[in-house]
């Protein structure tokens, strides 16, 4: 045998020995990777669009009896229907110096207690606290009550 012969078994074997304990640490790395994954999903962020503002028409909060009336209720005023998602956007984080959402403690939102009768409320409890639509909410404004993305409504042209 040439030593290159000699040399690449005993390669084989280092290569091989090595490579064991390294599949054994990646089995229990995507293990907690598997594990880090259904946390984040569970964490996963609300769309404002998308969840939240339906969430409010559910509960009839942009509607014409309550803040979707042309002057609003209580000093607040939504779009009717979300028609008009920046404006609504805008009223729930913006106006009012940014009383209505807590960052720092989101469950001390205007918005979050009010509508879970956990403070004074014109239309009485809206969402049950320990409810979907409560942790919903709750997990919008903890993830920071982003914007969400915009959405782009295409053009739909009807011709005899």
């Amino acid at each position: 045998m040439t030593p290159g012969h000699t040399l690449f078994p005993i390669l084989l074997l280092i290569l091989t020995a090595w490579q064991q304990p390294a599949s054994a640490a990646q089995s229990v790395d995507s293990a907690a990777v598997d594990a880090a994954a259904v946390d984040a999903a569970a964490a996963e962020i609300p769309d404002f669009q998308t969840q939240i503002l339906p969430l409010l028409t559910r509960s009839g909060c942009n509607a014409g009896a309550c803040h979707g009336a042309a002057a609003g209720r209580g000093e607040f005023r939504l779009s009717l229907f979300a028609a008009d998602p920046a404006a609504d956007f805008q009223a729930i984080t913006l106006e009012r110096h940014s009383r209505r959402i807590h960052l720092a403690r989101p469950e001390l939102s205007l918005l979050f207690r009010k509508a879970c009768g956990q403070m004074e409320h014109g239309g009485g409890q809206i969402l049950d606290p320990d409810g979907s639509a409560a942790r919903l909410l709750l997990n919008w404004i903890r993830g920071g009550a982003p914007p969400g993305i915009p959405r782009i409504h295409a053009e739909l042209i009807v011709t005899p």
